[in-house]
Protein backbone atom coordinates (compact mmCIF):
# COMPACT_ATOMS: atom_id res chain seq x y z
CA UNK A 1 0.00 0.00 0.00
CA UNK A 2 2.74 2.28 -0.46
CA UNK A 3 1.68 5.80 -1.70
CA UNK A 4 5.12 7.81 -2.01
CA UNK A 5 4.83 9.49 -5.59
CA UNK A 6 2.18 7.22 -6.76
CA UNK A 7 -0.05 10.06 -8.43
CA UNK A 8 2.89 10.69 -10.61
CA UNK A 9 3.48 7.03 -11.70
CA UNK A 10 -0.41 7.03 -12.47
CA UNK A 11 -0.05 9.91 -14.71
CA UNK A 12 3.04 8.13 -17.11
CA UNK A 13 -0.09 5.73 -17.86
CA UNK A 14 0.01 8.37 -21.15
CA UNK A 15 3.38 8.07 -21.93
CA UNK A 16 4.44 7.71 -25.32
CA UNK A 17 6.51 5.35 -24.60
CA UNK A 18 5.49 1.89 -23.57
CA UNK A 19 8.48 1.26 -21.82
CA UNK A 20 7.54 4.40 -19.34
CA UNK A 21 4.24 3.00 -19.34
CA UNK A 22 5.18 -0.22 -18.00
CA UNK A 23 7.98 0.30 -15.61
CA UNK A 24 5.41 3.05 -13.94
CA UNK A 25 2.65 0.68 -13.87
CA UNK A 26 4.91 -2.47 -12.84
CA UNK A 27 6.57 -0.08 -9.83
CA UNK A 28 2.72 0.26 -8.42
CA UNK A 29 1.78 -2.93 -8.67
CA UNK A 30 4.83 -4.84 -7.12
CA UNK A 31 4.70 -2.35 -3.94
CA UNK A 32 1.10 -3.35 -3.72
CA UNK A 33 -0.03 0.44 -4.14
CA UNK A 34 -3.17 1.41 -3.20
CA UNK A 35 -4.48 4.57 -5.19
CA UNK A 36 -7.58 3.83 -6.72
CA UNK A 37 -7.12 5.80 -9.22
CA UNK A 38 -4.99 2.94 -11.00
CA UNK A 39 -7.40 1.04 -12.47
CA UNK A 40 -9.68 3.75 -14.54
CA UNK A 41 -5.97 4.73 -15.51
CA UNK A 42 -5.37 1.79 -17.56
CA UNK A 43 -8.69 1.60 -18.71
CA UNK A 44 -7.98 5.02 -20.07
CA UNK A 45 -4.12 4.00 -21.57
CA UNK A 46 -5.76 0.86 -23.05
CA UNK A 47 -8.30 3.05 -25.02
CA UNK A 48 -5.79 5.19 -26.19
CA UNK A 49 -2.99 2.53 -27.09
CA UNK A 50 -5.11 -0.59 -27.19
CA UNK A 51 -5.02 -3.33 -24.27
CA UNK A 52 -2.57 -5.40 -26.34
CA UNK A 53 0.00 -2.27 -26.46
CA UNK A 54 -0.51 -0.01 -23.42
CA UNK A 55 1.64 -2.11 -21.39
CA UNK A 56 4.00 -5.23 -21.35
CA UNK A 57 3.75 -8.22 -20.03
CA UNK A 58 0.41 -6.72 -18.24
CA UNK A 59 -0.32 -10.59 -17.56
CA UNK A 60 2.68 -10.58 -15.74
CA UNK A 61 1.65 -8.10 -13.11
CA UNK A 62 1.12 -9.59 -9.59
CA UNK A 63 -1.82 -6.70 -7.83
CA UNK A 64 -4.37 -4.40 -9.25
CA UNK A 65 -6.21 -2.20 -6.73
CA UNK A 66 -10.02 -2.18 -7.65
CA UNK A 67 -13.05 -1.27 -6.27
CA UNK A 68 -16.64 -2.88 -6.29
CA UNK A 69 -18.25 -0.19 -8.69
CA UNK A 70 -15.58 -1.18 -11.44
CA UNK A 71 -16.89 -4.17 -11.68
CA UNK A 72 -19.56 -4.26 -14.26
CA UNK A 73 -17.38 -2.14 -16.61
CA UNK A 74 -14.89 -4.16 -16.20
CA UNK A 75 -16.40 -7.54 -16.86
CA UNK A 76 -18.36 -5.69 -19.50
CA UNK A 77 -14.61 -5.14 -20.86
CA UNK A 78 -13.12 -8.35 -20.04
CA UNK A 79 -16.31 -10.40 -22.30
CA UNK A 80 -15.51 -8.26 -25.18
CA UNK A 81 -11.86 -8.76 -24.94
CA UNK A 82 -12.39 -12.59 -25.27
CA UNK A 83 -15.06 -12.35 -27.78
CA UNK A 84 -13.29 -14.77 -30.31
CA UNK A 85 -9.97 -14.86 -29.39
CA UNK A 86 -7.38 -17.86 -28.66
CA UNK A 87 -5.87 -18.32 -24.89
CA UNK A 88 -2.60 -16.98 -25.99
CA UNK A 89 -3.72 -13.68 -27.43
CA UNK A 90 -2.99 -9.96 -25.47
CA UNK A 91 -6.36 -9.15 -25.08
CA UNK A 92 -7.36 -12.76 -23.90
CA UNK A 93 -4.61 -12.69 -21.47
CA UNK A 94 -5.39 -8.87 -20.39
CA UNK A 95 -9.12 -10.27 -20.12
CA UNK A 96 -7.57 -12.61 -17.67
CA UNK A 97 -5.86 -10.55 -15.59
CA UNK A 98 -8.07 -8.00 -15.44
CA UNK A 99 -11.24 -10.62 -14.18
CA UNK A 100 -8.78 -12.38 -11.40
CA UNK A 101 -7.95 -9.82 -9.61
CA UNK A 102 -11.34 -8.13 -8.66
CA UNK A 103 -11.58 -11.57 -6.02
CA UNK A 104 -9.47 -9.16 -4.07
CA UNK A 105 -12.54 -7.62 -2.98
CA UNK A 106 -14.46 -8.39 0.57
CA UNK A 107 -16.93 -10.85 -0.07
CA UNK A 108 -19.28 -8.06 0.87
CA UNK A 109 -18.60 -6.18 -2.21
CA UNK A 110 -18.20 -9.09 -4.43
CA UNK A 111 -21.72 -10.59 -3.26
CA UNK A 112 -24.09 -8.66 -5.59
CA UNK A 113 -21.97 -8.69 -8.86
CA UNK A 114 -21.82 -12.93 -8.40
CA UNK A 115 -24.48 -13.39 -11.20
CA UNK A 116 -22.27 -11.37 -13.52
CA UNK A 117 -18.84 -12.72 -12.85
CA UNK A 118 -20.35 -16.23 -13.56
CA UNK A 119 -21.68 -15.33 -16.71
CA UNK A 120 -18.00 -13.31 -17.58
CA UNK A 121 -16.20 -16.36 -16.90
CA UNK A 122 -18.33 -18.66 -18.45
CA UNK A 123 -17.20 -17.02 -21.82
CA UNK A 124 -13.43 -18.03 -21.82
CA UNK A 125 -11.07 -20.85 -20.62
CA UNK A 126 -8.86 -17.70 -19.83
CA UNK A 127 -10.31 -17.41 -16.13
CA UNK A 128 -9.72 -20.42 -14.93
CA UNK A 129 -7.70 -18.66 -12.46
CA UNK A 130 -10.99 -17.20 -11.12
CA UNK A 131 -12.60 -19.90 -8.61
CA UNK A 132 -16.22 -18.63 -8.07
CA UNK A 133 -16.77 -21.23 -5.83
CA UNK A 134 -14.18 -20.02 -3.47
CA UNK A 135 -15.96 -16.61 -3.62
CA UNK A 136 -19.29 -18.09 -2.95
CA UNK A 137 -17.81 -20.22 0.07
CA UNK A 138 -16.45 -16.17 1.28
CA UNK A 139 -19.60 -14.90 1.03
CA UNK A 140 -21.11 -17.88 2.90
CA UNK A 141 -19.26 -16.58 5.68
CA UNK A 142 -20.68 -13.05 5.94
CA UNK A 143 -23.31 -14.14 8.39
CA UNK A 144 -22.14 -16.22 10.66
CA UNK A 145 -20.33 -15.17 14.14
CA UNK A 146 -17.10 -14.66 15.24
CA UNK A 147 -17.48 -18.17 17.19
CA UNK A 148 -18.86 -19.79 14.06
CA UNK A 149 -16.01 -18.61 11.76
CA UNK A 150 -13.14 -19.62 14.37
CA UNK A 151 -14.86 -23.44 14.45
CA UNK A 152 -14.44 -23.34 10.52
CA UNK A 153 -10.74 -22.18 10.81
CA UNK A 154 -9.83 -24.73 13.58
CA UNK A 155 -11.58 -27.62 11.41
CA UNK A 156 -9.73 -26.35 8.25
CA UNK A 157 -6.35 -26.53 10.27
CA UNK A 158 -7.13 -29.33 11.39
CA UNK A 159 -7.76 -31.28 8.29
CA UNK A 160 -4.58 -30.01 7.23
CA UNK A 161 -2.82 -31.53 9.32
CA UNK A 162 -4.32 -34.38 8.57
CA UNK A 163 -3.25 -34.34 5.10
CA UNK A 164 -1.17 -31.83 4.09
CA UNK A 165 -2.33 -32.01 0.29
CA UNK A 166 -5.77 -31.18 0.88
CA UNK A 167 -6.09 -27.59 -0.90
CA UNK A 168 -9.77 -27.62 0.08
CA UNK A 169 -8.76 -26.96 3.58
CA UNK A 170 -5.98 -24.95 3.33
CA UNK A 171 -8.25 -22.65 1.11
CA UNK A 172 -10.91 -23.06 3.85
CA UNK A 173 -8.31 -21.93 6.41
CA UNK A 174 -7.55 -18.94 4.64
CA UNK A 175 -10.61 -17.74 3.95
CA UNK A 176 -12.08 -18.41 7.66
CA UNK A 177 -9.09 -16.47 8.71
CA UNK A 178 -9.79 -13.61 6.16
CA UNK A 179 -13.70 -13.42 7.32
CA UNK A 180 -12.73 -13.45 11.27
CA UNK A 181 -10.04 -10.40 10.23
CA UNK A 182 -12.39 -8.40 8.08
CA UNK A 183 -15.99 -8.83 10.29
CA UNK A 184 -14.34 -9.45 14.02
CA UNK A 185 -10.95 -7.45 13.81
CA UNK A 186 -10.81 -7.95 17.56
CA UNK A 187 -11.48 -11.71 17.54
CA UNK A 188 -8.48 -12.76 16.99
CA UNK A 189 -5.01 -11.42 17.81
CA UNK A 190 -2.26 -12.19 14.69
CA UNK A 191 0.57 -11.25 16.39
CA UNK A 192 0.45 -14.49 18.84
CA UNK A 193 -0.33 -16.78 15.98
CA UNK A 194 3.22 -14.88 14.61
CA UNK A 195 5.17 -15.33 17.59
CA UNK A 196 7.84 -17.62 17.67
CA UNK A 197 7.72 -18.81 14.64
CA UNK A 198 7.08 -22.42 15.92
CA UNK A 199 8.58 -25.34 14.72
CA UNK A 200 7.47 -27.15 12.05
CA UNK A 201 4.78 -29.32 11.70
CA UNK A 202 1.53 -28.99 14.41
CA UNK A 203 -1.48 -26.43 14.87
CA UNK A 204 0.97 -23.87 15.97
CA UNK A 205 2.86 -23.97 12.55
CA UNK A 206 -0.49 -24.38 10.29
CA UNK A 207 -1.54 -21.18 12.00
CA UNK A 208 1.69 -19.67 11.51
CA UNK A 209 1.43 -20.44 7.87
CA UNK A 210 -2.42 -19.25 6.96
CA UNK A 211 -1.83 -16.00 9.01
CA UNK A 212 1.68 -15.12 7.28
CA UNK A 213 -0.70 -15.69 4.11
CA UNK A 214 -3.69 -13.81 5.27
CA UNK A 215 -1.04 -10.80 5.86
CA UNK A 216 0.21 -11.53 2.40
CA UNK A 217 -3.77 -11.24 0.70
CA UNK A 218 -4.38 -8.28 2.84
CA UNK A 219 -2.30 -5.78 5.53
CA UNK A 220 -2.58 -4.56 8.69
CA UNK A 221 -1.11 -1.74 10.51
CA UNK A 222 0.33 -2.18 13.97
CA UNK A 223 2.17 -6.01 12.93
CA UNK A 224 5.29 -4.77 11.54
CA UNK A 225 7.64 -5.32 13.92
CA UNK A 226 6.15 -9.15 14.51
CA UNK A 227 6.68 -9.55 10.81
CA UNK A 228 10.10 -7.77 10.93
CA UNK A 229 11.60 -10.16 13.79
CA UNK A 230 10.78 -13.26 11.64
CA UNK A 231 13.32 -11.89 9.19
CA UNK A 232 15.97 -12.88 11.35
CA UNK A 233 14.43 -16.92 10.99
CA UNK A 234 17.26 -19.12 9.82
CA UNK A 235 14.97 -20.35 7.42
CA UNK A 236 14.71 -19.34 3.97
CA UNK A 237 10.28 -20.41 3.73
CA UNK A 238 9.79 -18.12 6.40
CA UNK A 239 11.82 -15.34 5.88
CA UNK A 240 10.92 -14.83 2.34
CA UNK A 241 7.74 -14.90 3.16
CA UNK A 242 7.78 -12.48 5.82
CA UNK A 243 9.92 -10.01 3.31
CA UNK A 244 6.37 -10.20 0.98
CA UNK A 245 4.51 -9.21 4.20
CA UNK A 246 6.56 -6.59 4.38
CA UNK A 247 6.05 -4.93 1.22
CA UNK A 248 2.26 -5.78 1.67
CA UNK A 249 2.06 -3.84 4.19
CA UNK A 250 4.22 -0.71 2.76
CA UNK A 251 3.93 1.35 5.91
CA UNK A 252 7.22 3.58 7.21
CA UNK A 253 7.00 0.82 10.24
CA UNK A 254 7.14 -1.58 7.31
CA UNK A 255 10.25 -0.01 5.82
CA UNK A 256 11.88 0.71 8.71
CA UNK A 257 11.75 -3.02 9.65
CA UNK A 258 13.23 -4.28 6.13
CA UNK A 259 16.05 -1.17 6.63
CA UNK A 260 16.93 -2.40 10.57
CA UNK A 261 16.73 -6.10 10.12
CA UNK A 262 19.43 -6.33 7.55
CA UNK A 263 22.10 -6.18 9.38
CA UNK A 264 21.69 -8.88 11.29
CA UNK A 265 19.91 -10.98 9.25
CA UNK A 266 21.89 -14.06 7.25
CA UNK A 267 23.42 -13.56 3.75
CA UNK A 268 20.76 -14.86 1.78
CA UNK A 269 18.31 -12.75 3.65
CA UNK A 270 19.82 -10.12 3.16
CA UNK A 271 19.32 -10.47 -0.86
CA UNK A 272 15.25 -10.83 -0.48
CA UNK A 273 15.30 -7.73 2.08
CA UNK A 274 17.11 -5.79 -1.14
CA UNK A 275 13.99 -7.31 -3.21
CA UNK A 276 11.74 -6.19 -0.66
CA UNK A 277 13.60 -2.87 -0.61
CA UNK A 278 13.24 -1.86 -4.03
CA UNK A 279 9.18 -2.15 -4.10
CA UNK A 280 8.26 -0.57 -0.34
CA UNK A 281 8.84 3.29 -1.31
CA UNK A 282 9.00 5.87 0.76
CA UNK A 283 10.80 9.86 1.40
CA UNK A 284 13.88 9.41 3.17
CA UNK A 285 14.44 5.39 2.50
CA UNK A 286 16.73 5.99 -0.22
CA UNK A 287 19.25 7.63 1.54
CA UNK A 288 19.16 5.00 4.43
CA UNK A 289 19.92 2.09 1.97
CA UNK A 290 22.68 4.07 0.63
CA UNK A 291 23.76 3.28 5.05
CA UNK A 292 23.98 -0.51 4.34
CA UNK A 293 26.51 -2.26 3.71
CA UNK A 294 26.79 -4.84 0.87
CA UNK A 295 28.56 -8.08 1.57
CA UNK A 296 28.90 -8.88 -2.53
CA UNK A 297 28.74 -6.88 -5.76
CA UNK A 298 25.07 -8.70 -6.29
CA UNK A 299 23.78 -7.70 -3.16
CA UNK A 300 25.43 -4.19 -3.64
CA UNK A 301 23.92 -3.67 -7.23
CA UNK A 302 20.73 -4.77 -5.80
CA UNK A 303 20.84 -2.29 -3.21
CA UNK A 304 21.79 0.80 -5.55
CA UNK A 305 18.39 -0.92 -7.64
CA UNK A 306 16.65 -0.18 -4.35
CA UNK A 307 17.91 3.24 -4.12
CA UNK A 308 16.61 3.94 -7.36
CA UNK A 309 13.84 2.46 -7.41
CA UNK A 310 12.75 4.67 -4.23
CA UNK A 311 12.02 7.57 -7.42
CA UNK A 312 13.32 9.93 -4.31
CA UNK A 313 14.69 13.28 -5.61
CA UNK A 314 15.73 14.01 -2.50
CA UNK A 315 18.30 11.42 -2.56
CA UNK A 316 21.48 13.17 -2.46
CA UNK A 317 24.07 10.56 -3.03
CA UNK A 318 21.96 8.41 -5.95
CA UNK A 319 24.56 9.48 -8.25
CA UNK A 320 27.54 8.44 -6.51
CA UNK A 321 25.72 5.06 -6.04
CA UNK A 322 24.92 4.72 -9.51
CA UNK A 323 28.97 5.63 -10.28
CA UNK A 324 29.67 2.14 -9.09
CA UNK A 325 27.82 0.26 -11.17
CA UNK A 326 28.91 -0.53 -14.70
CA UNK A 327 25.83 -1.78 -15.94
CA UNK A 328 22.72 -3.05 -14.80
CA UNK A 329 20.75 -5.98 -14.74
CA UNK A 330 19.18 -7.62 -17.82
CA UNK A 331 15.74 -5.89 -18.32
CA UNK A 332 16.37 -2.58 -16.39
CA UNK A 333 15.76 -0.37 -19.27
CA UNK A 334 12.95 0.47 -18.57
CA UNK A 335 13.51 1.29 -14.79
CA UNK A 336 16.04 3.24 -16.19
CA UNK A 337 13.85 5.34 -19.20
CA UNK A 338 11.32 5.57 -16.27
CA UNK A 339 13.76 7.23 -13.71
CA UNK A 340 15.16 9.88 -16.64
CA UNK A 341 11.43 11.23 -16.24
CA UNK A 342 10.88 11.18 -12.58
CA UNK A 343 14.17 12.77 -11.28
CA UNK A 344 14.50 16.51 -12.32
CA UNK A 345 16.62 17.27 -15.50
CA UNK A 346 18.59 19.72 -13.36
CA UNK A 347 20.48 17.12 -11.16
CA UNK A 348 22.97 16.11 -14.05
CA UNK A 349 25.11 13.81 -12.23
CA UNK A 350 21.93 11.58 -11.74
CA UNK A 351 21.09 12.33 -15.25
CA UNK A 352 23.99 11.50 -16.76
CA UNK A 353 24.32 8.10 -14.90
CA UNK A 354 21.23 7.37 -16.03
CA UNK A 355 22.29 7.83 -19.75
CA UNK A 356 25.08 6.06 -19.39
CA UNK A 357 23.52 2.52 -17.81
CA UNK A 358 20.72 3.42 -20.80
CA UNK A 359 23.24 3.15 -23.42
CA UNK A 360 24.33 -0.14 -22.12
CA UNK A 361 20.97 -1.41 -21.25
CA UNK A 362 19.75 -1.35 -24.73
CA UNK A 363 22.99 -2.70 -26.71
CA UNK A 364 21.66 -5.65 -25.17
CA UNK A 365 17.96 -5.17 -25.43
CA UNK A 366 15.64 -7.36 -27.28
CA UNK A 367 12.16 -8.54 -26.66
CA UNK A 368 13.06 -11.72 -25.86
CA UNK A 369 15.39 -10.62 -22.64
CA UNK A 370 12.08 -8.18 -21.18
CA UNK A 371 10.08 -11.35 -21.40
CA UNK A 372 12.80 -13.58 -19.58
CA UNK A 373 12.84 -10.97 -17.22
CA UNK A 374 9.14 -10.52 -16.26
CA UNK A 375 9.13 -14.66 -16.23
CA UNK A 376 11.83 -14.44 -13.58
CA UNK A 377 9.61 -11.76 -11.64
CA UNK A 378 6.28 -14.38 -12.05
CA UNK A 379 8.85 -17.35 -11.04
CA UNK A 380 9.85 -15.66 -7.47
CA UNK A 381 6.40 -15.45 -6.48
CA UNK A 382 4.72 -18.65 -7.79
CA UNK A 383 8.07 -19.65 -5.31
CA UNK A 384 6.92 -17.58 -2.67
CA UNK A 385 3.61 -19.63 -3.60
CA UNK A 386 4.84 -22.94 -3.45
CA UNK A 387 6.57 -22.45 -0.34
CA UNK A 388 3.90 -21.52 1.48
CA UNK A 389 1.78 -24.45 0.26
CA UNK A 390 4.60 -26.91 1.20
CA UNK A 391 5.40 -25.43 4.35
CA UNK A 392 1.79 -26.20 5.78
Amino acid sequence: MTTFRCSELVELFQDEAVDVRTASLTALSDSYASDLGILPAILKSWDRFRADKAFADFAMLSYIPTEADLVPEVCERAAKMVEGRPLTDPFTRAAGKLIEQQMQLPAAALHPHMPLLYETVSKSKIFFRVDLGVQAQRIELLGLTADQIAAHLDSAIAASIANDKDDTARTKAIISLEALRRQHPLYIDLGVALAGPPKEGGPAWSSFCVTLQSLIQFSQSGLEEHIGYLLLDHREFVYSLAVEAIVRCGTPAAANQLLTRFEDANSRAQHWIARGLQRVRGEGVAARIAELEASDAHLKTSLVIAQLKQLDSGHQRLGEQLATQSSLPTGSAPLIELSQRMFPKSNSQVQAALDRLLKVASSGANPAEKTASAQKREAIRDALRRQLRDGE
